[in-house]
Formats: C-alpha cells, sequence, structure tokens
C-alpha cells in the first residue's frame, strides 16, 4: 500500500518536474541570447565608428552562416539521437569524425583567397580576420555539440555549462577589448579567447562521452539526416542577414553598421518568442493528434507572441531617441529602420505557427522549400532596392521576402493540416497581425504614428488574450 501511494506522488510530481526542466532550459536559452544581443548592442557605444560596427556586423554574418553549414545539422542529430540511442559513445565519436571532416575547409578557403591574392573579402581583411575567425568557428561547433547532448541528456549542468559560460566570457571580453582596441578585431579576438577557455571544459567532457570507435554506417545515417539542414540554414541566414553583404557592395560599410544596428534592436524582441516556444512548443506537439486542442495551443502562443512583441516594439522606438544621444550622430539615420524591421517581426509569429503546425503533422520539407524560395526572392529584392534605396530598401526587400514565407508557410500548414474554419481561431489574429505589421512599415518615417499603431495592435491582442482564459480556449 504504501509502495502504492509511493508510486502515485511520484506521477504527481512528474509534471510539476517537466515543467520545472521546460522553464529552467527556457530561461538559460534566454538568458545566452540576451548576452549575445546585449554584446551587440552595447558595442557602438565602444567602437571608434559605425563602419567599425558594420564589419563587426559582416563577421558575425559570416560567423553564423559559416558555422551552421560546416556543422552539417550535427547538433540537431545529436538532439534527434543521442538520448535514445543504444550506444551514445559510438553515435558521439561518429558525430566527431563528420565534425573533423568539415572543421578545415573554413580555413582552407580562407587560405586559398589569400594565396589567389585576395587582401579583403566584403571589405574585411583576410588576414588576420578572416583567418583567425575561420579557426575559431571549428571550438564554437564543438561547444554546439556539448550543449545538444547536454539538452539530450535533460542535463541542466552540462546546458548551462557550455552555454551560458561561452556567451558570458564573449560578453565580457569583447566589450572590454572594443574598449581598449575600439575597432572590429576586437570582437574575433574576443570570441577567440572565450573558445580558448572553453576547450578547458570541452576536451575532458567529449574524451569522457566518446570511448568508443566511430561507425561508418552511423556516419552515413548521420549525413543523410544533416545535409538538408544546410540548405535550410543558408536560406534562413539569406533572409536575415544577406541584405548586409549588398549594403557593403552597392553603398558603404557605414551603411552596413546603421542597418546591423537597427537589426539588431529588433531582433532583441525574438528573445521572447524563444522563450515562449520552450514552454508552448512542447504542448503544441502533445496535441498533434487533436486538431482542435493543438490549435487553441497554437492560437495562444501567437497571441502572447505578438502581444508582446508589439509592447516591446512600441517601447524601443519610444526611447530609441534617448539611446541614441550617447551615440555616433550616423545612428540617428537607424531610427526608421528599426520601425520596418518591426514589421518584420510582427510577422515572425505566424511564420512559427505555421511552422509548428507542419512539424506536428509531420510535414517539415515544406518548410525549407519555402525558405528556399523565399531566400531566392529576397536575392533579387536586394538587387533591386538596395542600389536605389540604400538602407530602407534592404528593410524593404527583408519585410517582402518575409511576408512571402510566411503566408506560404501558414497556407500551406492549414492546408496540409485540414483545419475546419470553425477550429482555426487564429483568424482574428492574422488580421491584426497583417495590418499592424504593414502600417509600422508605411509610416516608417512617422515615429509617433508608428508606436500608436504598435499599442493598438498591443491592446487588441492582449483583449483577445483575455478572452481566450475568459472562454477557457486553452
Amino acid at each position: 500500500m504504501q509502495q502504492s501511494n509511493l508510486l502515485v506522488k511520484q506521477k504527481m510530481r512528474q509534471p510539476s518536474a517537466v515543467l520545472q526542466q521546460i522553464v529552467s532550459f527556457g530561461a538559460g536559452e534566454g538568458i545566452a541570447r540576451g548576452f549575445n544581443w546585449a554584446t551587440m548592442a552595447l558595442l557602438p557605444l565602444l567602437l571608434t565608428s559605425s563602419e567599425e560596427y558594420g564589419r563587426v556586423g559582416l563577421l558575425v554574418s559570416i560567423e553564423m552562416l559559416v558555422a551552421n553549414v560546416s556543422l552539417m545539422g550535427l547538433d540537431r542529430a545529436v538532439l534527434r539521437f543521442y538520448a535514445k540511442d543504444e550506444l551514445p559513445s559510438k553515435l558521439l565519436k561518429s558525430v566527431l569524425v563528420i565534425w573533423a571532416g568539415f572543421a578545415w575547409i573554413p580555413l582552407a578557403a580562407v587560405l586559398i583567397f589569400y594565396l589567389f591574392g585576395w587582401k579583403t573579402l566584403f571589405g574585411i581583411p583576410l588576414a588576420p580576420h578572416l583567418f583567425l575567425l575561420s579557426a575559431i568557428v571549428a571550438i564554437f561547433n564543438l561547444n554546439s555539440l556539448c550543449v545538444g547532448i547536454g539538452r539530450a541528456r535533460q542535463n541542466l549542468s552540462i546546458f548551462y555549462r557550455f552555454r551560458l559560460i561561452y556567451v558570458a566570457l564573449k560578453f565580457v571580453l569583447v566589450l572590454a577589448l572594443a574598449k581598449v582596441l575600439g575597432h572590429s578585431l576586437s570582437y574575433v579576438i574576443g570570441i577567440g579567447i572565450s573558445a580558448l577557455v572553453m576547450l578547458i571544459f570541452i576536451l575532458p567532457f567529449l574524451l569522457r562521452s566518446a570511448r568508443e570507435r566511430a561507425d561508418r554506417v552511423i556516419i552515413r545515417k548521420l549525413l543523410m539526416f544533416g545535409w538538408p539542414f544546410v540548405f535550410h540554414i543558408i536560406s534562413g541566414n539569406i533572409l536575415s542577414y544577406f541584405s548586409l553583404f549588398f549594403l557593403e557592395v552597392y553603398n558603404t560599410t557605414q551603411d552596413v553598421g546603421i542597418f546591423m544596428f537597427a537589426l539588431t534592436l529588433g531582433n532583441g524582441l525574438y528573445i521572447i518568442y524563444a522563450v515562449l516556444s520552450t514552454y508552448f512548443e512542447p504542448r503544441i506537439y502533445s496535441h498533434a493528434d487533436e486538431k482542435a486542442n493543438c490549435e487553441k495551443w497554437l492560437t495562444f502562443y501567437t497571441n502572447a507572441c505578438i502581444s508582446l512583441a508589439s509592447a516591446g516594439g512600441a517601447c524601443l522606438l519610444f526611447f530609441y531617441p534617448y539611446f541614441v544621444q550617447y551615440l555616433d550622430a550616423d545612428y540617428w539615420r537607424a531610427l526608421p529602420t528599426i520601425s520596418m524591421i518591426m514589421g518584420t517581426v510582427l510577422l515572425t509569429p505566424l511564420y512559427l505557427q505555421g511552422n509548428y503546425r507542419l512539424t506536428a503533422h509531420t510535414k517539415t520539407g515544406y518548410i525549407a522549400t519555402s525558405s528556399l524560395i523565399c531566400a531566392c526572392l529576397s536575392i533579387g529584392l536586394n538587387y533591386i532596392l538596395i542600389p536605389r534605396y540604400g538602407i530602407l530598401g534592404a528593410a524593404f526587400a527583408m519585410y517582402i521576402s518575409n511576408f512571402a514565407l510566411c503566408a506560404f508557410i501558414l497556407i500551406a500548414s492549414i492546408r496540409i493540416a485540414q483545419i475546419p474554419l470553425r477550429h482555426l481561431y487564429s483568424l482574428p489574429l492574422y488580421g491584426v497581425c497583417v495590418t499592424g505589421s504593414l502600417s509600422v512599415i508605411l509610416l516608417a518615417n512617422k515615429t509617433e504614428m508608428s508606436i500608436l499603431m504598435l499599442m493598438v495592435v498591443f491592446l487588441t491582442t492582449s483583449g483577445l488574450l483575455v478572452h481566450s482564459f475568459i472562454k477557457r480556449v486553452v
């Protein structure tokens, strides 16, 4: 009898334990993203010019693209297979073999460019900037694998050790070196020292965790699993950051810095989406076989994202004129661009809803296809708009391509899931979100009107959120 009561109590504690895990991982991810965002947001206060900040923006874009492509989806593979694999040590050793096979390619590519007489790439010196960055990326990817192991094991200690220590070191060192040096090399040296320090933790951990021999069959399976992520990552980077390279070619590095700063401030709101998704995403997938309940969770998540993002955007536009007084006069030009980027940020919850709906119904191929099509659209729009309209052209190209992506993903997800109209609880949200985002774009040069429109969106979505609770939608 006592044993039975003990089992009942353990089962009662399980939901709270799961919730604690979700909240803890979400908090850790939110803190890590916050550190990364703060690093980029504070750099303009310490660098000597907007041109130097523009070079940092290009370095960050190259870092993200090269790191994710050379990782070949291995971080996702660890999340997918590690926890349930009968021989996780052999799996991890196979992962490391693939990592070693691709880790040297970025450095070799930079060396080839250098030997053929190239001194710069998009205005960034190959030596020492890109030489150092290509070596750092390999260590960074090892750290990402360790983070993935922590998540796969549901081990907060491992997750925090590799996720938070690195970003904290990066935050301190990059800003300290920017204060001393004042130019873009401070970013490369800062992340380089951070990566080398992380090796103290990475090497012993991986040596303990990967003692078995690699297996060719596993390597082949991992490569087949990972290569589609490369195309998705490239498409995502084009949609988010490719405008920076067009601005460097057709305009100036100063314009790159101003656009990157606007993008950084706007992207800070994505932290809200990431933290909320940590809580909502498992619940959405757990009701994948119950269309009505799944749609309720999707609606509640989308509503919460739009409500908080619109409030955050209004605050950002309101306080920016006070903050910008501490920066170079160049950064005043970023205000209309921030407003336009807010239009893109408001659309993102609709993309995430469609993404989660397709994932819940195991139709993720539509996500990659839509991303690739819209990435090509983004390249074309950047080529047409940036030479004529500069920074505003880059922001408008980003908005149009992301609008198309949201529309494709959302419509495809609703059709694939065959959602009856009576279960499409998000329908009012679609109207509010699209109207709000278009209004913010059209009112980009009228900051007060943009703030007012964002507040209208906030009040409307907050009302819908309260209505959900009253009617017990969730």
